[in-house]
C-alpha cells in the first residue's frame, strides 16, 4: 500500500508497515507479508529491530508480530502474555522487546518468554493508552494519551510523572 504508517532502514533492509501489511526489500528484492502470511494484522502500526539477532518486530492493530528467518509468529494478550492487542509502538532494547498498547505497556525478555507489564494498576499512570515508548539503560518513558510522560526507574522501581495541565509542564 502506498499508506505507509511506519519504516525501518539499517544496512541493507528496509522494512516499510503499511496500512494493508509489511513490505520488506533485501539485496534489491522485495517481499510483502499480510494476514495471510502469518502477519497479526494488516494494519501496521510500529516496526523495529533485534540489532542482535536481525528479528523484525511488527506492532498491529491485533497483537505483535516476530519475523524471524522469514517465518512469522505472532504474539496477542490471549496467548502470550501481551497486554492488548493493540500496538501502538514497538522497540527493541537487546533482548527486551517493548510494546505500548492500548491497556499499558508490555515489555517480553526473549531469553526467558516472561512479561513485565506497566499499567494504571502498577504504576502511576492515569490512563491507560500508551501510545509511545523511549528506553535506556536506566529509565524508560511512556507516552500516555491525557497522562503525559511516565518515566520508570528501572534500577528502583520508582516512576516520576511529567504532566501539562495548564500549558506548562510539571514534574510530580
Amino acid at each position: 500500500s502506498d499508506r505507509v504508517t511506519s519504516v525501518l532502514s539499517e544496512g541493507g533492509l528496509l522494512v516499510v508497515g503499511t496500512d494493508d501489511g509489511l513490505a520488506v526489500r533485501r539485496a534489491g528484492k522485495w517481499t510483502v507479508f499480510g494476514e495471510k502470511d502469518g502477519l497479526a494484522h494488516r494494519y501496521v502500526t510500529s516496526v523495529a529491530r533485534d540489532a542482535a539477532t536481525g528479528d523484525v518486530w511488527i506492532g498491529t492493530l491485533r497483537g505483535l508480530t516476530r519475523l524471524s528467518g522469514g517465518a512469522l509468529r505472532t504474539y496477542r494478550q490471549t496467548d502470550s502474555g501481551l497486554m492488548n492487542d493493540v500496538v501502538y509502538q514497538v522497540l527493541c532494547e537487546g533482548p527486551l522487546v517493548w510494546a505500548a498498547t492500548a491497556s499499558g505497556t508490555s515489555c517480553l525478555d526473549t531469553r526467558t518468554g516472561g512479561w513485565a507489564l506497566y499499567d494504571v494498576k502498577n504504576s502511576i499512570m492515569h490512563e491507560p493508552w500508551c501510545y509511545a515508548l523511549a528506553v535506556g539503560p536506566e529509565r524508560a518513558w511512556i507516552g500516555v494519551w491525557g497522562g503525559g510522560v511516565v518515566e520508570l526507574d528501572r534500577r528502583t522501581g520508582l516512576w516520576k510523572e511529567y504532566r501539562d495541565p495548564d500549558g506548562e509542564m510539571e514534574v510530580d
